[in-house]
């Protein structure tokens, strides 16, 4: 009894369980109804119907293994379309102003250098960027000396502190003239699971009224 009663308690917390058994009590009834209607062509008709049940359960495996197959080759097509860059960059398209992102990389020599991954769309508007300019680059190649050296001063003050900073920093609008504004940057650590390959990032922001 107490096993019955554990089943029955099983069966109330898995609602597919119930319905498996129920199914197999079903079965179990429509089989033995039809061995006493039959009578002695019973076995005839249950090799038949063991036929027809391996046949269905062939073409169920061949189903299940091309479903197999397609799942790996989406998931695989996944895996090659959405990157790093693209997930940073939808998440940036949702802030409000103008946010960009840089990847803090170690070079040969020991220094610290810092490439853009990614600006959000009023970035781009702001400095006449195109999406294929200036992405992987360091500031050093895409700015004047004099701006590139005030940007990487802050970010290694970021990189080094790890502490959110509000500054003012100047640059140079597309059409030549001086600008500046009032902006924040922060350390972000982005982590994949193994320390050795943990992305290192400095986050920026600037309001959209900055002039």
């Amino acid at each position: 009894m107490a096993d019955q009663h554990g089943m029955m308690e099983t069966m109330r917390g898995n609602p597919w369980l119930r319905d498996i058994m129920v199914a197999v009590i079903s079965g179990t009834a429509v089989l033995i109804g039809g061995k006493i209607a039959a009578g002695p062509d019973y076995a005839a008709s249950m090799n038949e119907r063991l036929t027809e049940v391996e046949r269905v359960n062939r073409e169920l495996q061949a189903t299940n293994t091309a479903l197999r197959i397609e799942l790996a080759s989406v998931t695989a097509s996944l895996d090659e379309t959405i990157s790093f860059e693209d997930l940073v960059c939808s998440i940036l398209n949702s802030q409000p102003g103008l946010n960009w992102v840089k990847a803090a990389n170690m070079t040969p020599d020991g220094s610290v250098e810092f490439r853009m991954v990614c600006m959000d769309a009023e970035y781009r508007a702001r400095f006449e960027v195109s999406p294929f300019e200036y992405v992987g680059e360091t500031d050093f190649e895409y700015w004047p000396e004099d701006v590139a050296r005030g940007f990487y001063e802050n970010d290694m003050e970021v990189y080094t502190t790890r502490k959110p900073l509000m500054v003012r920093e100047y640059w140079v609008s597309p059409d030549g003239r001086p600008a500046h504004g009032t902006l924040t940057k922060f350390y972000h650590r982005f982590r994949t699971g193994n320390p050795q390959t943990d992305i290192e990032l400095i986050i920026g922001h600037l309001p959209v009224e900055a002039e």
